[in-house]
């Protein structure tokens, strides 16, 4: 887990070495263990060392292994340059530095965990290949060298990385399938350059801000739906994506290597065949975390007291126990968001698992006093504006694993766009059950005691009426809200034709496809991204195994969605498969809050602060002058805090982008 850049000069004439160190130090909290940087061209290559670069590396002796400072290549000439920062997980020695290298020929720069790697490794030693190292990093190596492109069919896990093939004079560059790690870059006439956060990148062009992009945040509520991000002239390496840089042509192609298939069948289950299905998924579950318990680190998880956190961790303390793990108790820390003066707490639910389980577990308080405190490194460390304070609430989190020194957490992020956990996906499900006039499973999970106030038959009624209605383009304008207000108008009309587009989008369709564009767009993405920046921000890796184990997911998305909902109860497959591992108090539970941060009370307590940081002048944008004009009546009558957010949490990006 770590940052990686990489720079390529295409003139020449350009000292690429002073960028590539800022770019590199700007990655610097993604891995504090360790720094190298490696320089050449076609013909030769030399390998160099930074502050952060271990002393000890010295008494190593690799063809990787820098012995020279990066100092002294600020001033020489080089064709090609790429930059590693470290976060130690899997081994833990300097044989695992980076830029690694088989060869001189073929060099590495990689961010990630590929969980698989014991048994990718097992194959190629089959086919006669030597390791030197015990690390993840040579496996990915020796993977390219066998099987060249063809390598990412075979990975389980999540990942960013370069390969600089000096043979075929080209570099390789690949994303993992759904989008757990980063990686970004930028094409001009002078420069070819990636890295794995945008702020990185920022330095070297004279970015404007996108836009579209502005308009997609503010207006649809959307991140990164398009390749050019938020600063025109920087773009995203999609999910699934590889691309290969011709060093010769200096010409760039970027292809798909991935597509998820889903069902759209609506069969019918006898019980025998559904124990069945969750007895396999149980054991992919099973096997998915297992092999994400491999770690030369302490291990933590971040633990709401939800089925998805809930699930994850007693997975692992089952699997900790199968394995006869000893210390399980300091194998293992939880670690908890709490709000005391919050109504929707799952605090209680956390307390159940962590206490039941004798684990170490850790809690936190995050309070507003200390988010308007954080807030401009809050901003910072996410790159881009974000949706809701919630951010924050995991943010403190991180920081809490790094005070305990917890390198690896584990999380539930992608379960319910994998298993169905919002009143969104029942809403599909309902439809879906009426459009094959299966009336049975339709009335099952819209009566009493089959539904509560989180799946409710009500709520789906009122998306219904919303999208006949919304099928009219000419009335997509009646959903804006009252916030578009303080929205400058060209901005709004800017790309109005989008808004359709987005409306039907969330229109109601058979629940499959509803996930399917859920997982693989940009709305999981985008919590992916959320958590990468927090988690890094402070040298901690999360792992993610409802997100990026692609055999569970394969499975669940070859199921027909008839029996992912079932009495009401979302997330049912999860749920029947967590049997004898979950409390049942938490497996049955109905309700749902995840990090609740109490937003309306904490803008209240912020509202001066807030006040302050609003710009005088108004801009392309918003209406500064109105916001303000309004600012002590909008606060105390605010009901509904997150369209107010966006505006907000734009401002302050936009007014630190310019500093």
């Amino acid at each position: 887990m770590c940052g990686i850049s990489g720079i390529v000069s295409k003139n020449g004439n350009l000292l690429i070495a002073p960028l590539l160190l800022k770019t590199n130090n700007l990655l610097a909290h993604r891995g504090p263990d360790d720094e190298g940087y490696l320089f050449g061209d076609n013909t030769h290559s030399i390998c160099y060392y930074g502050d952060a670069t271990p002393k000890t590396i010295g008494e190593y002796h690799t063809l990787y292994t820098p012995k020279i400072a990066v100092q002294e290549a600020l001033h020489e000439n080089f064709n090609i340059g790429l930059a590693h920062r470290r976060l130690n997980i899997i081994d833990l020695t300097p044989n695992a530095h980076q830029p690694m290298c088989l060869s001189d020929d073929l060099w590495i720069v990689y961010n990630g965990e590929i969980y698989n790697y014991i048994e990718i490794r097992e194959q190629l030693i089959q086919k006669g290949y030597l390791f030197k190292t015990n690390s993840d990093t040579e496996v990915l190596l020796i993977a390219y060298k066998e099987w060249g492109i063809h390598m990412l069919e075979r990975l389980n896990g999540m990942w960013s990385f370069v390969i600089w093939d000096k043979l075929e004079n080209k570099l390789f560059g690949s994303r993992d399938r759904f989008g757990v790690k980063p990686m970004y870059y930028m094409n001009n006439s002078n420069i070819f350059t990636f890295a794995s956060e945008i702020k990185a990148l920022t330095h070297l062009t004279d970015s404007t801000i996108n836009k579209e992009a502005a308009w997609e945040y503010l207006i649809a509520g959307k991140h990164e739906t398009t390749r050019e991000s938020l600063y025109s002239n920087i773009y995203e390496l999609k999910p699934a994506e590889y691309f290969i840089y011709d060093l010769q042509s200096n010409i760039q192609s970027i292809q798909n290597y991935y597509h998820l298939n889903y069902s759209l069948s609506w069969d019918k289950y006898i019980t025998k065949d559904i124990e069945k299905e969750t007895e396999e998924i149980r054991e992919l579950l099973y096997d998915a975390i297992r092999i994400r318990l491999r770690s030369d680190v302490a291990l933590g998880a971040s633990l709401s007291g939800g089925l998805d956190s809930s699930a994850i961790v007693s997975y692992c303390l089952s699997i900790m126990k199968d394995n006869q793990y000893k210390n399980t108790k300091d194998l293992l820390h939880l670690f908890t968001a709490h709000f005391p003066d919050a109504q929707n707490d799952e605090y209680q639910w956390a307390a159940k698992l962590a206490e039941s389980k004798h684990t170490v577990w850790h809690r936190i308080e995050p309070n507003p006093n200390e988010l308007i405190k954080d807030l401009d490194d809050l901003i910072r460390t996410q790159d881009l504006p974000f949706f809701s304070m919630s951010v924050y609430s995991h943010y403190k989190l991180m920081q809490a694993f790094q005070a305990k020194g917890i390198k690896i957490n584990f999380d539930g992020q992608g379960s319910d766009e994998l298993f169905g956990g919002y009143q969104k996906h029942y809403n599909c499900f309902l439809w879906e059950a009426a459009q094959y006039g299966d009336f049975k499973i339709f009335l099952n999970n819209t009566q009493p005691p089959y539904f509560n106030s989180f799946n409710s038959p009500v709520k789906a009624i009122k998306q219904l009426s919303k999208t006949v209605i919304q099928k009219a383009s000419l009335l997509d304008h009646a959903f804006m809200h009252a916030e578009m207000k303080y929205l400058q108008p060209s901005l709004i009309d800017s790309y109005k034709d989008n808004l359709h587009k987005h409306n039907q989008e969330e229109a109601l369709q058979p629940l499959n496809q509803f996930l399917h564009q859920q997982f693989c767009g940009p709305d999981l993405k985008v919590l992916l991204r959320t958590g990468d920046r927090n988690s890094m921000r402070f040298g901690v890796e999360t792992r993610t195994p409802f997100a990026d184990d692609h055999l569970l997911i394969e499975k669940i998305f070859s199921l027909s969605a008839s029996i992912k909902i079932k009495n009401g109860y979302s997330k049912f497959l999860l749920r029947e498969s967590s049997k004898n591992i979950l409390p049942e108090t938490i497996r049955t539970r109905r309700d749902k809050i995840g990090y609740a941060t109490p937003e309306i009370s904490w803008l209240k307590t912020m509202q001066y602060d807030l006040y302050d940081l609003i710009p005088d002048q108004d801009d392309e944008f918003i209406k500064y002058s109105l916001l303000k004009k309004d600012w002590v009546s909008l606060i105390p009558n605010l009901t509904e805090p997150a369209r107010l957010w966006r505006i907000l949490n734009f401002m302050r990006w936009k007014t630190l982008s310019e500093m």
